[in-house]
């Protein structure tokens, strides 16, 4: 696993929650998470300079109190495996104890982050519940 890029990828998310999470105030959980998608879609879009992506796009868990964060990287960065509890422990290394992320999990919100190489085979999928964004 090429970790710097997936290190690089697991600040990206976060810096990319703490933007949209400025949109909760309301008890409207479809607002809060269409908000979100598009202020992850917006974020996203930046990737799209970042070496070792090839794009990636953000969107509603189904019917389901999520939302969804898909990268796929570039033909000549992505790793051949990327371990899931591993990526996990990261993500939840970096979201521990931040207010902006607890709020959305006290709202129900889960998150999910899918990594696929380039021929759309899944590498990665990682889901955190909104339980575990309560810390």
């Amino acid at each position: 696993m090429k970790k710097g890029g997936v290190l690089s990828v697991i600040l990206f998310i976060f810096l990319g929650l703490r933007f949209f999470s400025s949109f909760i105030g309301g008890p409207d959980i479809d607002k809060v998470i269409s908000n979100a998608v598009k202020s992850g879609n917006k974020e996203l879009a930046k990737l799209s300079d970042a070496p070792g992506f090839n794009s990636g796009r953000c969107y509603r868990d189904g019917s389901k109190k999520g939302i969804v964060f898909e990268y796929v990287y570039s033909e000549d960065f992505a790793p051949e495996e990327i371990d899931e509890n591993e990526m996990k422990a990261e993500l939840m290394k970096k979201f521990k104890g931040n207010a902006d992320i607890k709020k959305i999990g006290e709202l129900g919100i889960h998150y999910k982050f899918i990594f696929k190489k380039p021929d759309g085979q899944v590498l990665c999928s990682v889901t955190i519940s909104s339980s575990e964004l309560e810390m």
